[in-house]
């Protein structure tokens, strides 16, 4: 499906696409980061996904993990509580008799709280759903003329 967009709107959301990190950059980002060989892997595949837009390529895994990586830069209350929802969750978890039955249930639970109480302060300061709906418009404009 083919939707035509102005040259003009379609060249400024080309340009915010392409802009992001080098990969060599983010590939080190992602090797200090302290997760599994496995999260990783998937993580430096995604970076190197590339779409055709015309006579242009766009490193369109490249834009989507810098801008994860800058979300967790400026929204670090939201990135705290979903670890301290997964931490807690993980040592319920780990109880003997009743942590298998909560862990489970609990696990996920305290993940969204921690999140939604992160999220809450964090939007005290600024406008994650702005920066998230111009990436968002961006993509989607330069994917329609792929």
């Amino acid at each position: 499906m083919s939707t035509t967009v102005p040259n003009e709107e379609f060249a400024v959301a080309l340009a915010e696409v392409s802009r992001s990190q080098p990969l060599r950059l983010l590939l080190d980002r992602i090797e200090r980061l302290n997760v599994s060989a496995d999260v990783k892997a998937l993580l430096r595949d995604l970076a190197r996904i590339t779409v055709r837009v015309g006579e242009a390529v766009v490193s369109i895994g490249r834009k989507i993990i810098d801008f994860v990586f800058e979300l967790v830069k400026s929204y670090p209350n939201t990135t705290f509580g979903l670890a301290i929802g997964l931490v807690v969750g993980t040592l319920v978890a780990g109880v003997p008799l009743l942590g298998p039955l909560l862990g489970p249930i609990l696990t996920p639970l305290l993940s969204a709280f921690g999140v939604t109480l992160g999220a809450l302060e964090d939007l005290k300061d600024g406008g994650v759903r702005r920066r998230i709906d111009d990436l968002e418009r961006s993509v989607a404009t330069v994917l329609a003329n792929a």
